[in-house]
This record gives C-alpha cells, structure tokens and sequence, in this order.
C-alpha cells in the first residue's frame, strides 16, 4: 500500500493533476485526477491528504460554465467525471464549497425520470463540441455504472432514486452491468454494491447480497480473472472483484475466496509500485443503448466499439490501492 501510494503520489504533475489513458484523446486528466485524488484521499498520511486537496484545487480552478467537469479540459462536461470529482470534494470536505455545489446542480440536471444517470444530456451540443454528426442516443442514456459512481454521494439529493435505479437494474445473477467498461460486470458491481452498502433499507440489503453471491460464484470460476484484453490476468478487475466479496458479511466460504484474491493481487504489483494497467475503457458507438447487441469489440484501437487501457497504470493502481484499503478495514491485513 505504502509503494501504491507513493508510486501515485510521485506521478502527480506541478498542477496537482494527474493524467492516465494516454491514447485517448490527449489522455484524461480531468476525470483521472479525480478518480486519483479521491482514492489517496482515503490513505489519511498528511503527504496523500496534501496530493487530494492539491487535486481538488486543480479541479475546482476549471472554469466550466457547465459547473461539471469532463474526461479532459477539451472534452465535453459530463456526469460521470462531475461524480467522481465531488466524491474527492466529500473526501477531504470541500463539498460544501460553491464549486461542489455548482457541480452537483449540473449532475442533478442528467438524473432521467427511472432515477438513473446518463453520461451525457445534451446531444445537439455534443454534436456542436465534437465535430461528430452522430445520434448520441446511446449516449444520452442512463447507465448503471455511472449512477452507481454517483449513488455514493451524500449531498446528492437524487441519491434515494439513484439506489431506487440501482435495484430495478440488477441482473438476475446479482451484477450490473456497465456501459463503458471492458470488464463491464466487475465495475458496476463494485460501484453499486459499495454505494448500497451504506443504506439499511431492506431492499438495499437484499440487492448488496445478491451482489456478493455473484462475486463469489465469479470467483470460484475464475480464481484469476483473465480476458481477451488481459489474457494474463487482470488486477483491475480482480481488485473490483475483491472490494465486493469484503462487503460480504459471515459466511465460511468468503475468507476463502477473499484470500487468494488479495495474494494474486500483492504478487501481481510491480516493483516500482504500481500494477499492470488493466483497466479497459470501451467506446460503444454512440447510438447504441444495450452493449450486448455489439458483435465485437476492438481491442487496442480507437475506433466504433473500441478498447483501449490505462496506459499508465495509474488508474488500475488506485483501484488496486481502494481494495487493499477495504481489505485492511475488513481485518484481511495486519
């Protein structure tokens, strides 16, 4: 965890920024230092304290008209980025702060009427910022993984309906499954799950066991997580995988399952700290609502249903260093 953490903190820039999926766009900085800053947040050791709010001024000094924040300075505002950011804004307490504010107002403005959020809501000016004539439906509709990310938020006042959301759209074996994410499953499910597990409304209970059934069904079929994007394994999503099994609560099979987990993942760091990047961002055509309809993703290429990773391996170590986190606070580590 103490390699993780200073390997991220060393990689932070002069702006307090850090900047990951090089091969997008110019690559993100914006919604990845978000994404970073939040997760250092929860180390609480005065240098990662001093990384997070060094990010959070980054951040709140863009001056978007929107109020949101998006996957870089030239990108479009959108919803999942803007979460994200006010989730470093709730982590070191500046979410009371007229920028927090001004953004949670524009998240507010993607919550549809079945409670979810879409990464998007305009698109006539996605077509305007873009250059690109397309039909932004896909887009402009409501994804699970996106209203999970916000749905941990505790100043956001669609927070119920986002839980409300979140329930209708679980799947029948207990996982959601998300829109822009390779390992479509073990995001969403993680991100939901972490955000129900704060409620006690029965129905949050229910849905969060289902979830946690799943991770361990997931996890004895496949006790290293390997696909065609990380044929070797992929500590990403074995990361994402774990933090739902440690929100399971008793049962004699979770420390079983939960062990060989966390041991693949501590080898699979590398020596200067980080782990191997593996968190697969996907590009379904804009048009396209479900992504199961898609015959084929495009692995490495950004292109119509394209797939391209992390390339800095800074976004796949923070989700790594959020589950050591959760594994030291469930008694897995001394």
């Amino acid at each position: 965890m103490s390699a993780a953490t200073q390997h991220l903190l060393a990689s932070q820039d002069a702006r307090g920024c850090w900047l990951d999926f090089p091969a997008v766009g110019s690559g993100s900085d914006e919604w990845v230092t978000a994404y970073i800053g939040a997760a250092v947040a929860a180390v609480g050791t005065p240098a990662a304290q001093s990384a997070a709010r060094n990010a959070w001024t980054s951040l709140a000094a863009r001056r978007r008209w929107s109020g949101g924040w998006g996957y870089m300075a030239a990108a479009p505002t959108d919803a999942d980025s803007t979460a994200t950011a006010l989730r470093l804004a709730e982590a070191i307490g500046a979410d009371r702060t007229v920028r927090a504010w001004r953004a949670r107002l524009f998240l507010g403005q993607h919550q549809l009427a079945s409670g979810g959020l879409c990464t998007y809501i305009w698109p006539r000016r996605m077509v305007w910022q873009t250059g690109l004539r397309e039909t932004y439906k896909g887009w402009c509709s409501a994804h699970a993984c996106v209203s999970a990310n916000a749905a941990h938020l505790a100043r956001f006042r669609g927070r119920r309906r986002l839980r409300g959301y979140l329930q209708s759209h679980q799947l029948a074996d207990g996982s959601w499954r998300a829109y822009w994410w390779y390992d479509e499953k073990a995001c969403a499910t993680a991100l939901a799950a972490e955000a129900l597990a704060t409620s006690s409304d029965p129905a949050d209970v229910a849905a969060l066991e289902r979830a946690v059934r799943w991770a361990m069904t997931d996890a004895t079929r496949h006790p290293v997580i390997t696909t065609q994007a990380a044929p070797d394994g992929s500590p990403y999503a074995m990361a994402l995988r774990l933090r739902v099994l440690l929100l399971g609560k008793g049962g004699g099979a979770l420390p079983l399952l939960q062990l060989p987990s966390l041991a693949w993942l501590l080898a699979a760091q590398r020596p200067d700290g980080s782990w191997a990047p593996s968190a697969w961002l996907r590009f379904p055509p804009t048009e396209v609502e479900d992504t199961t309809t898609i015959p084929e993703w495009h692995i490495g290429t950004m292109m119509r249903a394209g797939v391209l990773p992390d390339g800095h391996g800074l976004f796949t170590t923070a989700t790594v260093l959020t589950a050591l986190l959760a594994a030291l606070e469930g008694g897995l580590l001394p």
